[in-house]
């Protein structure tokens, strides 16, 4: 079976047992790299990348590394669901960490396995999915430490991210925490 097509009944079996979710199918020719799934559960938003392969581990092409990376690290929430065929399981990973684009070993350390199912899946397993989804996009998990540098004469204040501010000569005077949503 072709993988556009077990990707999409991947898909309807996500929509059909997590319930109480609002879920989007993408299908972009435009955007390279963008997940196939928006998602939302109670208030939480977080995107998944869609892959049923006879592989032990999912393995994504450069541009869907690049996206779910870039994404991550501005404090977006993304997912890969892999549907395990020669294992018959399907694992939730998510997406956490750095990468080095050049290198595809690099994003594999990247992705944190966060649930694990047998498949064909139990009913209540697919409830502890929806928890893992909602649990694992919590604001706790989108804490970014932002340090705001204020200049010695209060005339500006400017915001930091932590990759600028390793770089950083100047010290900043206080730092504060903001909570990504």
């Amino acid at each position: 079976m072709a993988l556009k097509k077990r990707e999409s009944l991947l898909f309807q079996r996500v929509r059909k047992h997590i319930k109480k979710a609002h879920f989007t199918r993408i299908e972009s020719s435009t955007i390279q790299g963008i997940p196939d799934v928006h998602g939302c559960i109670d208030s939480k938003s977080f995107w998944i990348e869609l892959k049923s392969t006879q592989d032990k581990f999912p393995i994504l092409s450069k541009f869907q590394m690049a996206w779910c990376y870039e994404y991550q690290r501005h404090g977006g929430v993304v997912f890969v669901l892999h549907q395990t065929l020669s294992h018959r399981a399907l694992k939730l990973y998510r997406v956490a960490g750095e990468m080095d684009p050049s290198s595809p070993s690099s994003f594999s350390r990247s992705l944190v396995l966060v649930y694990t199912s047998p498949d064909p899946v139990p009913v209540l397993a697919w409830q502890e999915l929806r928890q893992q989804l909602v649990r694992n996009s919590s604001w706790q998990r989108n804490l970014v430490w932002y340090t705001w540098k204020v200049y010695k004469d209060y005339s500006r204040v400017k915001l930091w991210p932590p990759s600028m501010e390793r770089g950083s000569v100047a010290k900043p005077r206080f730092s504060l925490f903001i909570i990504c949503h």
